[in-house]
């Protein structure tokens, strides 16, 4: 809030105190992440703001800590160490930071950050003396207090980040008010502890639980003072029962009844005639499955020589051969290997010769160089004699211990690592899945998804051990699969990744999936988010069960099951609880329970555990350890962190490792390190997940002497990794950052920006210009950047961005691409050639409406009537402009001229009406203009002759438009238009004097068809533009929106008085024609360069990278908006997250980027963002931006006016605005002139002028020193 982190002048020239500042900035680091204990997996909007929980410490507690410490300070010193060591146990954290008061004698309510590290083999009596001489040497420094810290130009903002201590009766029970998102531990004398949050996020379950942990941790503190803090936990014991054994209590069905071939053949004998594998055009019932499977099965050990044990590898398409071949496999007492065919050939060859492979059933040879010692059998070639064998059943008794398949993922080392799934860890996750997903129903599971993942598993062996049927799908990629799987109508239960919900979001109505037969969703591979989830529940009218089951697949596909319940609070719906007979632990690094809400990792055991790694035991026994708490057992370490909530249910919080989940596969990022270091001249690599919004993207980091061509690096990857796994973005480094003990600094790492080709050829003709547009739209990419000849997926783009680019596409030019089309087609020249053919694309029209006697008003409009509303003396939405007019003019021909206007638009005879609590538009029939002769006998200025014809309008009058006629004293004609912006913008009054200009000039216009009214009848319908909108602003102002922390006098939050003041300056001469050049070098616009060294400003005062500044749009959207008079500009919020090592021609590339989204993005409107965000509930006050940044509309047609003895006036008038601080600036062609408005009941104008001297001196340096970083930008001239 902007006076509850206000900063003073003081701080900026922080160099006053070099001793202080020197030891706040070593805790600096660590100060930047402290919102400790806050209930983050419960949806905001089901969180109180602020709230409370008390308890009374048990009297044998108090009477303990009386002994220990006998005084206040003494108290406080005890319960701080006992606060940190909570934290650190909770979080296994290395530090913890307490934020509390200086003690009433020394500076009362100012707060301090007191850093505590943690030693585990340090008695509690010991860490209590360090913790006292901590706080001594904090307290010497209290005077250089929190804030001055946080406005520091190199540290990140601090606020919304505390978790403090107050001890009453020693500190100020107050010292916290003031902050945001501030969690009190509040020791009371008559010994209560209260937890109080103040203007955060309160859940009192969660709350009363970190309550009882504290008071519980401090019992055992005091009690063991001489152990080691260490062997200490936070957990009572019966706590710690119920974590390890109750909820893990199994209760489902008997272990070990049978194996997948027995299985199979049960239902066999059972439903022989029944449908197993269907597909377009064919069919395999129980029997011909059984009969081929047994066919396959006698070739491998008879012609093959495969025995019980061995390894056969099975490289095929979802075909019809396919599931013939798995059971074939098994039955023979192999171990199939499944291989993705679209896995590149050294993945493939790799994968085979490290599980020494017996045998590989293929159809095609794919290129593959294999061991000469490798059989090979072609279906092409064999299937023949496979179907020539005998059919009878092999005979084989499955044991339990032995394998049913070897499943490849990604490994750490580079190398991927086969992962061992045994009969009856297969058995025992099917058999459970049967019960869960089918429990006796009839059911088609749709086979779409590669062999290679393991979601795969439950699509093919959950139906053939129930009698069900698989449906194949084999024509398309298949994250366009998905598609034709809801299209069938077929399929009943369906497995799927959150990126596969996502594509049925955006491609899906409710009505065209009216008539879906899905009634199971089976989620997994990726946190599942609930809005996600919800939104697909409704777009299935409620008729589905969905289920997020969560499992790596070392514990055999999933272990851990929840169902979505639509009335659940969540972000992210949970994974829940164990699957039977499995065993799920939520460990500490010392592998003890973390109590509720801490985040631990997920340990499994179980009868479904794999059998470790093949050929790779040392890993084996580093990830599969022995059980501590079930004798002879093991579990695995998943390196998943999860968190325990209410109910006992667990919520998948990430990963603590180098292992990512990118759309439904886990990656180790080690191994794409590994790939990019074989490529010669790479000394080293680091890869990131980047996230945006939410997207995903691989970024990949490397150090070289020269820049490496991406597209050769790309052809490098793609030998030698699989799609999903290749890097998105490529960034060269000199070196990689490093934090102070020698380590990678991954935060200081730069966001890619995507850069022009050496070869570059921009987009040609408009067909490539709109796809430049959709490309830019869809990538997020500055459409600057995006040449003809440009991989779609060199940009940034996959699978699943494929699906929006085609649906972009087809809804632009009315054509059909599909999938394949795309990924042949994968530039916008070779696409442009595929649009050629369709049909030609036509504007969309805005149709003509029935007259009404009310129309509805844009949501523009609603806002300025509300406000207006609201402060009905306002003038702050009167466009008030000046003309010197010929002298011959008269009255009466003014009157005609605009009598003619009034006629022609609409607007200028429209009011505005509340009808049952909606603003309403009424035309009235036109209405004779009326002209104001205005006298001037005082020879006041003529400012203030304008302010005294400027007056606030009534919105219910039939004419928003007023109209003077001055003769000033030099006798020339001034004539002044004054007009409400609910019915004009600028653009309008350019509109408004060009038609004057042509009936003064007899000039007949052509009749205007459409008017105001059709627009807005046109927007209200364009609903999925919106929509599609919508959701990028959601993703733009997602979390907690920031506060602008400028220097201010008052603390007010909200604005009553609209009085403003203004401040000018100009850039001229050689410096206007340094910003010139930069605009063309960088191909950007005033604005956006003068936005650009604004943010800077803005950072180097305030400290803060996340920033909001709102900027207008003119919202004229369609050329048949070009001659219409009306309100169209809409505000737009431009966010930004600022890297200060970054430098200004970066930070100009990314305010490109937010200056052309924001405007592609126009559409939807202000009032709908205010919507968005939680604190919307204010119209007095602006809950988004606060500081607005534009460039003034100036008149395009003066020359035109000029000729007609029109010129216009620059008159200065008493300024009001409803922003706080307010830039306007003018580009006049040899100047720019630069205007900062601000309130002064917030600002003093002695500020103002600083800020504008700060602001020149970083327009004229960054001009200089373009490669100058931002955080190294000087505010003043070092002379």
């Amino acid at each position: 809030m902007a006076g509850k982190t206000n900063l003073n002048f003081e701080t900026i020239h922080f160099n006053k105190n070099v001793a202080a500042r020197s030891h706040w900035n070593k805790k600096v680091p660590v100060l930047r992440h402290t919102a400790y204990f806050r209930p983050q997996h419960r949806l905001s909007h089901l969180l109180m703001n602020h709230g409370k929980y008390t308890m009374v410490i048990p009297e044998a507690i108090q009477l303990r800590l009386n002994e220990v410490a006998n005084s206040a300070a003494a108290k406080h010193v005890v319960l701080t160490a006992a606060l940190s060591i909570l934290v650190q146990k909770y979080y296994s954290l290395n530090e913890a930071v307490i934020f509390t008061p200086l003690y009433r004698q020394t500076d009362e309510g100012k707060v301090i950050p007191v850093l505590l590290t943690r030693n585990d083999q340090e008695n509690f009596n010991a860490f209590v003396n360090r913790v006292h001489q901590e706080l001594t040497a904090d307290f010497r420094y209290g005077h250089y207090f929190l804030n001055s810290i946080s406005s520091s130009a190199d540290v990140l903002p601090l606020f919304g980040q505390m978790t403090g201590l107050i001890v009453e009766g020693l500190q100020a029970a107050q010292a916290f008010d003031e902050y945001e998102n501030a969690l009190i531990f509040t020791y009371g004398e008559a010994g209560t502890l209260r937890i109080e949050m103040i203007a955060g996020s309160y859940h009192e379950p969660h709350f009363k639980a970190i309550a009882g942990y504290f008071v519980l941790l401090l019992e055992k503190l005091l009690n063991h003072a001489q152990i080691p803090v260490g062997l200490i936990e936070i957990l009572e014991e019966s706590d710690r029962q119920h974590l390890l054994y109750e909820f893990n209590k199994s209760e489902g069905l008997t272990l070990s009844s049978g194996y997948v071939p027995d299985l199979f053949s049960k239902q066999v004998r059972l439903n022989g005639s029944g449908c197993a594998v269907e597909a377009e055009g064919l069919s395999m019932t129980y029997l011909e499955l059984d009969e081929l499977s047994n066919q396959v099965a006698h070739y491998l050990t008879t012609e093959k020589g495969i025995q019980p044990g061995h390894l056969v590898g099975v490289l095929l398409g979802r075909e019809y051969c396919l599931l013939p071949v798995i059971l074939g496999v098994l039955k023979s007492g192999a171990a199939f290997i499944p291989i993705d065919i679209h896995a590149p050939a050294e993945r493939v060859v790799g994968m085979l010769t490290d599980a020494h492979a017996q045998l590989l059933i293929m159809r095609d040879d794919f290129g593959l160089t294999l061991p000469s010692e490798l059989q090979v059998s072609d279906l092409n070639k064999d299937w023949e004699a496979i179907t020539s064998s005998a059919s009878e059943a092999s005979g084989y008794v499955v044991k339990e211990d032995s394998l049913a398949y070897v499943i490849y993922t990604s490994g750490s080392t580079g190398q991927p690592k086969g992962v061992m799934i045994s009969h009856r860890a297969l058995a025992d996750y099917v058999k459970w899945a049967d019960a869960v997903y089918v429990n006796g129903a009839t059911s088609v599971f749709p086979l779409y998804s590669s062999i290679g993942f393991d979601l795969t598993i439950t699509s093919i062996f959950v139906p053939l051990i129930s009698g069900n049927t698989i449906r194949l799908y084999d024509h398309e990629e298949s994250a366009l699969l998905i598609n034709h799987v809801l299209l069938d109508h077929k399929a009943t239960v369906l497995k799927l990744t959150p990126s596969h919900l996502k594509i049925i979001r955006a491609n899906f109505t409710a009505e065209s999936l009216s008539e879906s037969r899905i009634r199971t969703l089976i989620v997994g591979g990726e946190e599942l988010e609930s809005g996600l989830t919800a939104e697909i529940h409704e777009l299935f009218g409620g008729r589905v069960n969905i289920f997020n089951e969560y499992g790596p697949t070392e514990a055999t596909v999933g272990c851990m099951l929840y169902q979505y319940d639509p009335a659940d609070g969540y972000l992210s719906v949970p994974i829940g609880s164990p699957a039977d007979h499995m065993q799920i632990y939520t460990l500490d690094e010392h592998l003890q329970p973390v109590p509720f809400g801490a985040p631990g990792e997920i340990y499994i055991s179980g009868s479904a555990l794999s059998e470790g790694y093949l050929n790779n035991a040392l890993l084996t026994a580093e990830k599969f350890i022995p059980n501590p708490f079930v004798k002879g057992s093991r579990m695995y370490k998943t390196g998943d962190l999860a968190i325990r909530v209410e109910g006992n249910k667990l919520i998948y919080k990430g990963r603590i490792d180098q292992q990512v989940q990118l759309r439904g596969f886990r990656i180790e990022l080690e191994e794409i390190c590994y790939a990019l270091q074989l490529f010669a001249g790479i000394k080293e690599v680091h890869v990131s997940l980047l996230e945006v919004g939410e997207d995903q993207y691989l970024v990949a980091y490397y150090v070289a002497d020269e820049r490496i061509d991406e597209r050769t690096l790309r052809s490098h990857i793609a030998e030698l990794l699989p799609d999903y796994m290749h890097p998105s973005y490529y960034v060269k480094l000199h070196s990689f950052p490093l934090t102070s003990n020698g380590k990678l600094d991954v935060k200081l790492l730069p966001k890619p920006v995507v850069e022009l080709e050496a070869d570059h050829i921009a987009p040609m003709g408009a067909i490539e210009e709109q796809l430049a547009e959709i490309w830019s739209s869809v990538l997020g990419v500055d459409k600057a950047l995006i040449g003809r000849n440009r991989s779609f997926f060199e940009l940034g783009g996959h699978s699943i961005k494929s699906m929006y680019l085609i649906n972009r596409i087809n809804e632009c030019f009315s054509i059909q691409l599909s999938m394949p089309e795309v990924f042949n087609h994968y530039t916008i020249e070779l696409q442009s050639k595929l649009i050629d053919h369709a049909d030609q694309v036509v504007e969309e029209l805005i149709p003509e409406i029935e007259e009404e006697v009310y129309y509805n008003a844009s949501a523009a409009q609603q806002r300025m009537y509300f406000q207006q509303s609201l402060n009905p003396l306002f003038t702050g939405f009167n466009i008030c402009r000046a003309f010197y007019v010929p002298n011959e003019f008269n009255v009466e021909q003014i009157q005609h001229y605009f009598n003619q206007l009034i006629q022609r638009h609409e607007s200028l005879r429209t009011s505005f009406l509340l009808v049952e609590g909606e603003v309403k538009q009424v035309i009235n029939p036109p209405v004779a203009a009326v002209v104001q002769v205005l006298k001037n006998d005082s020879g006041a200025p003529l400012s203030d002759v304008l302010e005294s014809f400027v007056r606030p309008f009534d919105l219910q009058k039939e004419s928003l438009l007023n109209i003077g006629l001055l003769k000033d004293s030099n006798g020339k004609n001034l004539l002044i238009v004054d007009v409400h912006h609910i019915v004009a913008d600028g653009i309008s009054l350019n509109i408004l004097v060009n038609d004057l200009h042509k009936i003064a000039r007899g000039i007949v216009l052509p009749e205007l068809k459409l008017q105001y009214r059709h627009f807005t009848s046109w927007i209200e319908s364009r609903t999925k533009i919106r929509e599609s909108q919508k959701l990028y602003w959601t993703k733009k102002l997602s979390g907690q929106l920031p506060r602008l922390s400028l220097p201010a006098i008052s603390e007010q939050e909200f604005l009553d008085d609209y009085s403003a003041e203004v401040l000018r300056s100009e850039i001229d001469g050689e410096w206007y024609e340094k910003v010139k050049v930069k605009m063309m070098e960088s191909q950007t616009t005033a604005f956006m360069f003068l936005l650009t060294s604004f943010f800077s400003l803005l950072y180097k005062v305030s400290g803060q990278t996340d920033m909001i500044v709102g900027s207008d749009a003119t919202g004229r959207i369609s050329s048949q908006l070009d001659h219409m008079v009306g309100t169209f500009v809409n505000i737009l919020p431009m966010r930004i997250h600022l890297n200060p090592e970054h430098n200004i021609d970066q930070l100009l590339a990314e305010v490109r980027t937010i200056v052309l989204e924001g405007q592609e993005h126009q559409e939807f409107q202000f009032d709908q963002m205010i919507d968005l965000v939680e604190d919307s509930n204010q119209l007095s006050g602006n809950s988004i931006v606060e500081v607005h940044f534009s460039i003034a509309e100036v008149f395009s047609n003066d020359h035109d006016l000029k000729a007609l003895s029109f010129e216009s006036v620059e008159v200065e008038r008493k300024l009001s605005s409803q922003y706080k601080f307010k830039v306007e600036v003018v580009d006049t062609g040899d100047r720019i002139i630069i205007a900062f408005i601000y309130n002064d009941k917030v600002y003093d104008q002695d500020t103002v002028s600083l800020l504008m001297d700060y602001y020149i001196h970083i327009l004229k340096s960054v001009l200089l020193h373009p490669l100058q970083t931002i955080k190294d930008l000087d505010l003043e001239s070092n002379s």
